[in-house]
């Protein structure tokens, strides 16, 4: 991807030591100001180098500013700390360190063809439709940067009407308090999990929004707030430009995310739908003020509050290093327009991640065991009450925090349960081998006699309208060859007759040229 007068310019002494020691390998970049959602090899590297003491453990919050790499870019006794590690840390921070010296312009060219879009989606890129392409470029220069994607994809389950897609485009700017602006589609994905995540995925496409974060999330100065450690804050102000039952509703969000100690990593945030008028006519008592509905916080059945929100009191990570293996259990919460702890309608999801050595040459495995349920609690921790239909639905906002269809967060909806068990291998060349089993349960029959009453108009599961269960197998290969990335994936399930969401054979193909 560079010269070696080039990277002799860029990256400095510690940076082409390291370029030596490893030996060339062409890996795909970008210029981009952060790290993107989608790339499961690119997150295992960067959680690797946290495991490892090499980053701030800020591994939560995706995109993640290039910021946050200059311990690991401006290191001149990186050379001497590397030779310390494991060979699969050396790796994982050689193609950490490529993608983050990729050049002022980048090109890219991608397609993802499927006979069955996955229903099942995680952090990885999948197709949304049977075909998706792109074309676009990216663009970074000082405190700059900018991405043009063009492109279009089939519409196949009749839930996204837009003709213009500019997913991925954007531009940014590192300026007043060293935060990064943006305005942009930018995809994010907020939580520890690797199969879903609550709150904020990439289930659905990018709304467009104006948001922030810090470029370098290090730590105050000052001694009475230095104990937090390292720290960000992410936060957006979107527009749904859709056809909704609730037109021009806007969506703001606060997150604000600490590492007060080694490998531990914890999370709050907030986000609330306000504005919108309803077939033209303005909803009477609806707050349309960004500053108003920050602090619409305090909601009950009583005493509703004007905006719909969500909230994750409970988000957390800790990884511990035991001689070469890293041992990760997380946890995230989310609560549905209530209080944080009682009469706060909670969904949850569990996961505890092994991270080791494979070989000598430089690979790593990572397994993975990760369970979601939105069926909410009435309490965060009470189990023995269920309350049915509410995550990601609203009786104000009655098509709640969906976007073209698809949950905002996780991918099976509201009232649905997924275990997955995610067997991850990343050879010295950065070749990811998977293999997963997924257990499906979406919706229930509660939900189902809900849906089918006549006067109800918001609780719903909008991947099927009745119950589903099913076990799956996936398997997956993703090769980078130089500029050239490809990935296959299949995937098996055993639902009998098979369900008008998918098949029960279904495979994938997706290419990304980078140049």
């Amino acid at each position: 991807m560079h010269t070696q007068d080039r990277a002799t310019r860029r990256i400095g002494g510690a940076r082409l030591a390291l370029a030596l020691l490893l030996g060339a390998t062409s890996l795909p970049a970008a210029a981009a100001p952060w790290l993107p959602v989608g790339d499961r090899v690119l997150r295992n590297d960067v959680e690797i180098l946290a495991a490892h003491g090499l980053i701030d453990h800020l591994v939560m919050s995706w995109p993640i500013p290039k910021g946050q790499f200059e311990q690991l870019r401006d290191n001149p006794a990186l050379e001497q700390q590397l030779a310390e590690k494991p060979e699969y840390v050396r790796r994982a921070a050689q193609r950490v360190l490529a993608y983050l010296d990729a050049g002022e312009v980048t090109r890219v060219a991608s397609l993802r063809v499927t006979n069955a879009p996955a229903v099942v989606r995680d952090f990885g890129t999948s197709a949304r439709n049977e075909v998706d392409a792109r074309l676009g470029v990216d663009y970074e220069s000082g405190n700059f940067a900018a991405s043009v994607r063009v492109g279009g994809m089939t519409d196949v389950d009749g839930t996204d009407d837009a003709d213009f897609l500019p997913d991925d485009s954007y531009i940014s700017y590192k300026g007043w308090l060293g935060l990064r602006y943006y305005a942009g589609w930018v995809e994010q994905w907020y939580g520890p999990g690797a199969i879903s995540s609550l709150m904020w995925s990439n289930n659905a496409r990018p709304l467009p929004k104006i948001g922030f974060m810090r470029d370098n999330p290090k730590a105050f100065d000052t001694p009475l707030l230095h104990w937090l450690g390292p720290f960000q804050i992410n936060g957006f102000l979107g527009y749904y430009d859709e056809n909704r039952i609730d037109d021009n509703v806007m969506l703001g969000s606060l997150r604000f995310t600490i590492n007060p100690l080694p490998g531990f990593e914890m999370s709050i945030m907030r986000s609330s739908q306000f504005c919108g008028d309803r077939n033209g006519q303005e909803v009477n008592g609806r707050t349309c003020n960004p500053f108003t509905a920050a602090f619409e916080v305090w909601n009950k059945d009583g005493d509703a509050n004007e905006t719909n929100d969500q909230a994750n009191p409970v988000e957390m990570k800790y990884t511990h290093q035991f001689k070469n293996v890293a041992v990760s259990p997380y946890i995230q919460t989310m609560n549905e327009d209530t209080p944080p702890f009682v009469h706060s309608y909670s969904s949850h999801l569990f996961g505890l991640a092994f991270t080791g050595p494979w070989g000598l040459a430089g690979g790593s495995w990572n397994l993975t065991a990760e369970f979601t349920d939105s069926i909410a609690t009435y309490a965060m921790f009470g189990f023995n009450r269920r309350i049915h239909g509410l995550a990601y639905s609203n009786t104000g906002y009655l098509d709640g925090f969906r976007y073209r269809g698809r949950s905002q967060g996780f991918s099976l909806d509201s009232d649905s349960q997924l275990g997955s068990l995610a067997l991850m291998l990343v050879d010295s060349k950065g070749w990811n081998y998977r293999l997963v089993y997924h257990y499906v349960s979406i919706s229930t029959e509660q939900l189902q006699a809900q849906e089918n009453r006549p006067e109800n108009t918001a609780f719903r599961n909008v991947v099927s309208r009745i119950p589903r269960q099913w076990n799956e197998l996936n398997a997956g290969l993703s090769m980078p060859l130089g500029k050239l990335s490809l990935e296959m994936l299949v995937r098996v399930r055993d639902e009998n007759p098979p369900a008008d969401i998918g098949d029960q054979f279904e495979a994938e193909l997706g290419m990304s040229y980078r140049f």
